[in-house]
Order: C-alpha cells, then sequence, then structure tokens
C-alpha cells in the first residue's frame, strides 16, 4: 500500500513541478500556452524541433528550468517505476509479481501474436475443463 501511495505522491508532484515550471517560464516572457507545453515536454523527455522549443532554450534562464525540468522527469519516472515495482510485492517479501504483472499486462496480451496463441490455448482449456465438469455432472447425477 505504501508503495502505490509513493506513485501517486509522484505522480501529483510531476503536475505541481511542470505547473510550476510553466509559471516560470512565462515569468521569463514565453506566452503562457507555450510555456506550459514546453515544461511538460521537457518534464517527460520529449522534444520537439521547433520555433517553440528553441525559444525555450535560446534565453539561460529558460535553458536552467529546462535542464531541472528533464533531471526531474528521470527521477519522477524511476521513482514511479521503482514504487511500482514494490507494489508488485507482496507483504511476505514473495513475488507477486508474475501474477500481478500477468494480469496488467494480460490486457495487452490480444494484440501480440504469442498473445493470441496463449489465448487461444487458454480458451481451449477452458472448454476442455468445462467439458470434463460436465461429464463428472452426467455420471454423478
Amino acid at each position: 500500500m505504501f508503495a502505490i501511495l509513493t506513485v501517486l505522491a509522484v505522480v501529483v508532484l510531476s503536475v505541481l513541478v511542470t505547473r510550476v515550471a510553466g509559471i516560470a517560464l512565462t515569468l521569463t516572457g514565453l506566452p503562457r500556452e507555450t510555456a506550459r507545453f514546453q515544461a511538460q515536454s521537457a518534464f517527460t523527455g520529449v522534444g520537439f524541433t521547433t520555433r517553440e522549443a528553441e525559444s525555450a532554450t535560446i534565453h539561460p534562464d529558460r535553458r536552467r528550468i529546462v535542464l531541472s525540468l528533464m533531471l526531474m522527469g528521470n527521477a519522477g519516472i524511476a521513482s514511479a517505476i521503482a514504487g511500482l515495482m514494490i507494489s508488485f510485492l507482496d507483504p511476505g517479501g514473495t513475488p507477486e509479481a508474475l501474477r500481478r504483472g500477468a494480469v496488467l499486462v494480460g490486457g495487452r496480451l490480444p494484440d501480440l501474436p504469442a498473445g493470441r496463441e496463449a489465448r487461444g490455448e487458454r480458451a481451449h482449456w477452458a472448454a476442455r475443463a468445462q467439458h470434463e465438469l460436465d461429464l463428472q455432472r452426467q455420471e454423478a447425477g
């Protein structure tokens, strides 16, 4: 539970940091929408080679703000991943990551060729198990 709260705290702090940085970039002279977009862009580590991105890096104060955002963004992503990894462990220390990870990734399995094959195998196994249960019920009843 603590790990999930940590991840939520990282997300809340990330939003707060990008908003403060957007305001700081606005104070250096960037238009509000441009500043907000550039702050979010720098924090998430995606860069766009546009005139707007150039305007965010030409000014020395803006460059410092953007550099700080890039570093904090990487630290935030690492913290969130670490928090998620810890949340996949049960209190006893034995990893339930495989079970929980399978559930987490399970939604994406049908998109992959191996996932379609695995889904077909699971469906076949479930149908065979249901058939065996039906046979047992017929014999018993």
